[in-house]
Order: C-alpha cells, then sequence, then structure tokens
C-alpha cells in the first residue's frame, strides 16, 4: 500500500485522473454486470421451475384421460427433456416410475434393460421435488425428478450469455479509458497552460497574461485570478521602480541644494546671509517631511500598532486641525467650511483620526486653487460614522483611483514633485483607517474635484 502511494505520488495529474476515472467506471461495470448475471441466473431458474410445474400440469391432465398410450408417450417426452415422474397412491404402492422406465409393468425386457441402466446412471444426477395432487378424487404423491445440474443445452444457453457480457465489458472498459483519455486531456492541458504561466511569472518580470477564453468554463476564474496577479504584480514592480526614482529625486535635489550653496560658501562665492540659510532651512525641512512620511507609513502598516480607542468631538478635532494650516489657507485664500449631521462623537483613537485628517486637509490644499473652498464633514445618520473631506481641484482621473491608495503610486508624478510628496499620504490614511476597521472610499473625476470618506465601524471599543 505504501509502495502503491508513493507510485501515485510521482505520476502526473494526467495519469491520475485517467486511473481514478478508469477505476471508478470499471468497479461501476463490474458490479452492474455481477448484479445482471446474478439476476439472470436466478431468473432462469424460476423460468426451469415453471417449466417443470407446467409439464406437472401437462401429465395430469394426460393422467386424467386414463390412456396407458398417451400416458406413456407423455412420460418418454418429459424423459426425452430431462423430466421424470413417480406416481404413488393413497397407500403408498407405486403406480409407475419414469425413471426406471417400468410404466405399469408393460415395459418389454429391452426396455425394462434401458430403464435399469438408466436407473443406475441418473440416481446421483437428479434431483426431486413431491406435490400432493389429486386424482379420482384421492390424494397421490407425484414425485418430480430433473437433473440437479443444467443440461448441455441450457449450459450453452448461459454460456452464451456469460460471453456476451464478458464482450460487453471489455468493450465498455475501452470506452471509459478513451473517454476518460478525451476528458483529461483538455483539462489538464488547461493545468499545463497555468503551470507554465506561473513559472514564467516567477522567473520574468514581463509575464504575458494568458488567454482566459482558451480555459474550460470552471478553470476560468483560475486564468482570470491569475491575470489579475500577474497585473498586480508589473503594477508593483512599477510601483517600486517609481518609488525608487521618485524618493532619489526628492532626496537628491534638496542635497544637491545644500551641497552647492555651502560650498559656495566656503570658496567664498556666497556670504551666509539670513535669506540663504533661510534657503538651507527650507531644504532641510524637505528632507525631515520624507522622512517622516516615510517613518509614518511604517508605524501605520505595523501588524503590531496599538490603538487607545475614546469618544471625542470630531467639531474640536475639526478645528484643531484646521488650525494647523491656518498660514497656508490665509495664502491660497482657501476657505475651510465644518459640517456635523446626527451625534458629534466619534468611538476612535483621537491621535490617528488626527493623523489621517492631517494627510488628506494637506493634500486638498496642495491641489485646491486659489479662492477655493474645502469641506470637512462628519454625518452618524447612516449605519457607519463618516468623515469624508471635498476640494474643488483638478480631481484624479478615473483610470487613477482603483490605484490611488497603493504605496508611492501618484497619478501625475509632475504634479506631485511640485507640490512636494512621494505619493504615501493616502496609504497612510488607508493603513491607519483599516486598523480601525474602517473603509476608505474616493469619488472623483477630471475637473469635478474629490471626496475622500473615511467610514469607521458604528461601535469602537474603548481602551
Amino acid at each position: 500500500m505504501i509502495k502503491l502511494k508513493r507510485w501515485l505520488t510521482h505520476q502526473s495529474t494526467q495519469r491520475k485522473l485517467m486511473l481514478a476515472l478508469i477505476t471508478v467506471a470499471s468497479i461501476g461495470i463490474l458490479i452492474v454486470s455481477l448484479s445482471f448475471l446474478f439476476s439472470f441466473e436466478r431468473q432462469f431458474n424460476q423460468y426451469l421451475d415453471q417449466g417443470r410445474e407446467e409439464a406437472a400440469e401437462e401429465l395430469l391432465f394426460v393422467l386424467a384421460e386414463n390412456d396407458p398410450t398417451l400416458i406413456d408417450q407423455e412420460l418418454h417426452r418429459q424423459g426425452m427433456n430431462g423430466l421424470f415422474f413417480k406416481l404413488e397412491d393413497p397407500e403408498g404402492d407405486v403406480i409407475f416410475d419414469s425413471t426406471q422406465m417400468n410404466m405399469m409393468g408393460n415395459m418389454n425386457g429391452r426396455m425394462r434393460q434401458q430403464s435399469d441402466m438408466m436407473h443406475n446412471n441418473l440416481a446421483a444426477q437428479l434431483t426431486d421435488e413431491t406435490l400432493t395432487v389429486s386424482l379420482d378424487n384421492e390424494p397421490h404423491q407425484l414425485t418430480i425428478y430433473y437433473p440437479a445440474t443444467y443440461s448441455a443445452i441450457e449450459l450453452n444457453f448461459l454460456e452464451a450469455m456469460q460471453s456476451t457480457l464478458v464482450i460487453a465489458i471489455v468493450v465498455t472498459i475501452v470506452l471509459s479509458i478513451l473517454f476518460s483519455y478525451l476528458f483529461v486531456k483538455p483539462l489538464t492541458r488547461n493545468f499545463r497552460h497555468l503551470s507554465a504561466a506561473l513559472s514564467t511569472l516567477t522567473t520574468s518580470k514581463k509575464a504575458k497574461a494568458i488567454d482566459v477564453e482558451a480555459f474550460s468554463n470552471d478553470l476560468k476564474p483560475v486564468a482570470e485570478a491569475f491575470n489579475t496577479l500577474q497585473l498586480t504584480l508589473q503594477q508593483e514592480a512599477a510601483l517600486r521602480e517609481r518609488f525608487t526614482g521618485d524618493l532619489a529625486h526628492e532626496l537628491r535635489t534638496p542635497l544637491a541644494t545644500l551641497q552647492s550653496q555651502l560650498e559656495a560658501i566656503q570658496d567664498g562665492v556666497f556670504e551666509a546671509t539670513p535669506e540663504r540659510m533661510n534657503q538651507f532651512h527650507h531644504e532641510l525641512m524637505r528632507l525631515v517631511r520624507l522622512v517622516n512620511e516615510l517613518e509614518q507609513l511604517i508605524q501605520a502598516e505595523n501588524p503590531q500598532l496599538s490603538l487607545k480607542v475614546t469618544s471625542f468631538d470630531v467639531t474640536v478635532l475639526f478645528a484643531e486641525v484646521t488650525a494647523q494650516f491656518e498660514t497656508l489657507l490665509s495664502q491660497h485664500q482657501i476657505e475651510v467650511i465644518q459640517t456635523v449631521t446626527g451625534d458629534n462623537h466619534l468611538s476612535a483613537d483621537r491621535d490617528k483620526v488626527q493623523q489621517m485628517l492631517t494627510n488628506l486637509l494637506m493634500n486638498a490644499i496642495k491641489y485646491s486653487p486659489k479662492a477655493s473652498t474645502i469641506t470637512l464633514s462628519y454625518t452618524t445618520t447612516s449605519s457607519r460614522p463618516i468623515i469624508a473631506v471635498t476640494d474643488q481641484g483638478p480631481g484624479i482621473d478615473q483610470s487613477h483611483l482603483p490605484f490611488i491608495t497603493e504605496r508611492f503610486y501618484r497619478g501625475d508624478a509632475s504634479r506631485d514633485r511640485k507640490s512636494g510628496g512621494i505619493g504615501i499620504g493616502l496609504s497612510i490614511v488607508k493603513a491607519l483607517l483599516e486598523r480601525h476597521n474602517g473603509e476608505l472610499l474616493i469619488e472623483s473625476a477630471s475637473g469635478s474635484g474629490t471626496t475622500v470618506y473615511l467610514s469607521f465601524p458604528s461601535q469602537q471599543k474603548q481602551a
């Protein structure tokens, strides 16, 4: 058994499936064939029993005629068919016994000799069945003798049926093998195709999507899932490459500026004026901001991050976050409108919610035109408390929406470089919101502004 398991382990999926199908088909065919054979033999034996009963009835009909000649002819005819009879009167005296061919004592010497020989030969080959019959209104015992085994004709008939059954079994098994192969081959071909595609995906960054229509209906979802995986991996690889270039660019620019300015001061080309010191500070703060954003992302995605859930007033939080950008809002002539519908309290980690709002408001300010408005809204009328941040900026193209929350993704790289950042603000928001078991939703279209929804669970356990 162990060797069989080892052998099956090293076989191909196609061979295993074919072996399984052929085994199931063979077992089914064997069960049906044996059932048919047993049923047929039972029906055949019942047919023979019925024939003997009919023969007895015919003999009784002849006996009722009381014609010795007819009785002798009937006994002879039945004897030729392998049936012999013995009739006894109520006192137990034998009236006739065809096994000895001695009907009523009227047989000649040759027939007696034949009867004795037949009796000796049949004695060990016949079985009997005794019936009680009525003759002349008196009960008589009629014993029917018939061969204990099938006759030559009956055996030939049964052997012919068995041969036909064996031929049918062989033909059916051959057909099952053929149809198993025809069924398994397309299925395993799909598996081989998928295996080759996965192998290419693991060894090459340029793996191609597979043709979903070439797969059977039950495997099309697997093929579609592979294409989704392949596309996702390519996008993530592109995001990593893009992030590496963007990060290098963001670090190189302030470092190059600081290096050139400091070297110029060291060489006596420039003086260390307050204006240049402010410029140095500005470039330094760009570096600090990049490092801080990366640190925030790492912390937000840490599975060990714990939440300090409390119930707090959202309107107060809106005011505090807006105050952080008061100078920037004044410079861009942007007005922040705050609205609350329903209860103004939210159960969540206040610091994390403030961090999310800070990132969202910063993005809204970056992309909002001058003399526009940004709306901070909070509603608890639905089944889930929702915070929304809406701006009147250029919006986000629909092609970028599915990926806008991915790490390091930026729909417009040049625009983000001008505004400062490496495209991880929404990734931080999403990670923090998911720690609250919340959901991030974004509605936007080119030229119509953007609304970001922070949907929180209906209940949050307080720490």
